[in-house]
């Protein structure tokens, strides 16, 4: 037998007696077990000396790593007051602060009220950073609740916040589905500060609309008013209490209101630049001829009194620039030489648009830039419409569904699609030069916006057709007048990668192409249809 002690530290060569024993269970001879016993003692030894070694190591490295982990830090500190943040003002430091506040809509989905986002965290850092932050009021000024994320809000930690901003943007928003005791709580906590408010965006439901006849005198601040309902109401209720508090706002230059089933006081200030209101006409009227310095209107008339002033009492709006109306008759009433943009909702018989807007546009102004049409705009009334007004340089289609039972044959996918082929089509050949093939239809037009409002949008659009359009725009010969063209859909959704390789295309070429989903669409929204946008 070879020696097992010379084999004891490696495994033993093929054919060996030591190598039969290590792989089998045959026991060794009497005469062979001293051999492996001293082997075995020999590499207990070994074993236990390298484990020694093998501490003696480990000890060594978790002093050189504890030692290495305070070196890091002294050096971390010691760069820490190299630091430009150290040498920064405080001015440049609080509007970077104002950078990390989320934007509204955004805002309006975030879970809830939680001091551990901005601002509440930017006093977390350090003693600097803390007296910065408390030192910025506008960083503290805009001040969100909402129910039923808010379902318990920390009236102590509001009430800080409200004491750090001398002006506050009030964002409150109730709701049904959950205990109003909590909501009366906090919004009669929130009146109590009402002098400061600068901004407010309320939904109101029953049970706190009587909380706001005590803002009355109380709100001569008040710069932005936004007025919600949030409660599901049959069509025929409206309720008996009028809401007049806001009437002696007295700074009041935005004001809105939106589904509101009870009767309002407009304010009387006459100081209105900016106005959204779905309300009956009467109303309208009463804002339009009592706020002469309106920039931007939002006429969505809500019930029509057969009785519409004649047209030779139409308003006359010197600095109205635009404006945005549900029934396309509403024009007759109003006058606007300076008038730049204008959007209208398609729910009803649009034979009357073409000839309507004539009147307008010749009775009004001529500098009529932008047209939105919102609903159900077919492609012979947009062809109408770019061939006839040929200043109009900005187009916006907003393809809504229409209301239940006003068209029953609508088909927003060939609606959009049809829109499509017009405006990539060329025009009639005897509006062309005979010695150059005839241009796209809307070669005029140097901004073009597609929105879809159904949740299934992306199924409504054909993408090909759409970037043909945007190729055939933008490749077409000189002068090259399209600049600009935004697709906005109400749910996330990207296109396949060839079509998105084709509009990363267009972008490297110079077009400013934007696609917005989601959140962003309400921005998109309230510019084209003039509503109120809070930002």
């Amino acid at each position: 037998m070879d020696n097992p002690r010379s084999s004891a530290s490696e495994d033993a060569a093929p054919g060996t007696r030591l190598h039969t024993l290590l792989h089998s269970n045959e026991p060794p001879n009497w005469p062979e077990i001293p051999a492996i016993q001293a082997a075995t003692l020999e590499t207990e030894q070994r074993l236990a000396s390298l484990e020694e070694e093998i501490q003696r190591l480990q000890n060594r490295l978790l002093q050189l790593d504890t030692e290495r982990t305070r070196l890091r830090e002294h050096h971390n500190r010691n760069k820490n007051i190299l630091s430009p943040l150290r040498r920064m003002p405080s001015e440049m430091l609080s509007e970077i602060f104002l950078w990390t506040l989320p934007a509204i809509d955004e805002g309006m989905f975030r879970e809830k009220f939680d001091v551990g986002s901005v601002p509440w965290v930017l006093t977390h850092v350090c003693s600097r950073w803390r007296a910065v932050a408390i030192s910025t009021p506008c960083l503290w000024s805009l001040v969100m609740v909402l129910y039923p994320r808010d379902l318990v809000c920390p009236l102590a930690a509001l009430e800080v916040q409200i004491q750090r901003s001398p002006m506050l943007k009030v964002h409150f928003y109730g709701s049904v589905r959950c205990d109003t005791s909590p909501q009366i709580q906090t919004l009669q906590f929130l009146i109590q500060h009402s002098q400061r408010w600068e901004e407010l965006s309320i939904g109101l439901t029953r049970e706190l609309l009587p909380l706001l006849p005590s803002l009355c005198n109380q709100i001569l601040s008040l710069r932005k008013l936004w007025i919600e309902w949030e409660e599901e109401l049959d069509e025929s209720e409206e309720l008996t209490q009028t809401i007049d508090p806001f009437k002696s706002a007295v700074s009041l230059v935005e004001f809105g209101i939106c589904r509101l089933p009870a009767s309002i006081c407009p304010p009387e200030n006459g100081s209105l630049t900016r106005y959204y209101a779905d309300a009956g006409w009467d109303t309208h009227w009463g804002i339009l001829n009592g706020n002469p310095g309106l920039v931007e209107a939002h006429i969505y008339v809500t019930n029509r009194d057969p009785n519409w002033p004649g047209s030779g009492q139409a308003v006359e709006l010197l600095q109205l620039q635009r404006l945005h109306v549900s029934d396309v008759e509403a024009l007759a009433y109003i006058k606007v030489p300076i008038l730049e943009q204008v959007t209208i909702d398609l729910w009803k018989d649009d034979t009357i648009l073409v000839p309507t807007l004539d009147r307008f546009i010749t009775a009004s102004s001529n500098n009529i830039r932008s047209l939105g049409l919102r609903g159900v705009p077919q492609a012979s009334l947009a062809a109408k419409i770019i061939h006839r007004y040929p200043l109009l340089t900005e187009l916006a289609i907003l393809i809504f569904e229409p209301p239940r039972n006003e068209d029953a044959h609508f088909n927003p996918r060939d609606t959009a699609n049809s829109l499509l082929t017009l405006l990539e089509s060329p025009v009639d050949a005897s509006d062309a030069d005979a010695d150059a093939p005839p241009p796209p239809f809307a070669s005029r037009l140097s901004h073009i916006h597609f929105a879809f409002s159904s949740e299934t949008d992306y199924l409504l659009l054909d993408y090909e057709r759409y970037v043909g359009m945007l190729e055939s725009l933008w490749h077409q010969p000189a002068p090259r007048v399209l600049q600009a063209a935004t697709l906005v859909f109400n749910c996330p959704h990207e296109p396949e990668a060839v079509i998105k390789s084709r509009l990363d295309s267009l972008r490297g070429d110079g077009l400013d192409f934007s696609l917005s989903q989601g959140v962003h669409v309400e921005s998109h929204m309230a510019r084209w249809m003039c509503s109120p946008s809070w930002n």
